[in-house]
């Protein structure tokens, strides 16, 4: 999965294929089924389903039900989290970004990142800043391997 921020993949709102695009929650979803795990049609809905502007505090619930959670404190990544997982972070107040763990020590993301004025976006790679704020890391479950 870090291969596409090498490649220059760009960030498009619910973009799910990096030849034209992803986005913070597509990039996770693409590398899950990328590894031929099928999610849960429920849990595809929820995800086909928000906004531009998504209300990060449902999306939590929605992570919070399907996912595997390890606490967060001030601001500090749990020490059960490892490569692979996804950290759900603030925007301002609003947790609604997602970003996938590539290495601990130091704290290295790959995420759909789009600057604030929306004129710039891609898949990154780089150091998780320590101003951004940690509302949730998660473990994605195997759920179904399909057998191909």
């Amino acid at each position: 999965m870090r291969e596409l921020a090498q490649q220059g993949v760009v960030f498009r709102h619910q973009g799910q294929d990096p030849a034209t695009g992803l986005d913070c929650i597509n990039y996770p979803r693409w590398g899950v089924r990328k590894q031929g795990i099928e999610l849960p049609p429920d849990l595809e809905r929820e995800f086909d389903a928000y906004s531009e502007n998504p209300d990060g505090w449902r999306m939590m619930e929605i992570m919070r039900r399907w996912f595997q959670e390890f606490p967060v404190a001030d601001n500090t990544l749990p020490p059960e989290a490892m490569p692979g997982d996804l950290l759900q972070l603030y925007v301002k107040r609003n947790p609604k970004h997602l970003a996938v763990i590539v290495n601990r020590e130091p704290l290295i993301v790959v995420e759909a990142w789009m600057s604030a004025d929306k004129k710039q976006g891609k898949v990154i790679e780089w150091p998780l800043d320590f101003r951004r704020r940690i509302a949730a890391c998660f473990r994605i479950p195997d759920f179904v391997r399909r057998l191909t």
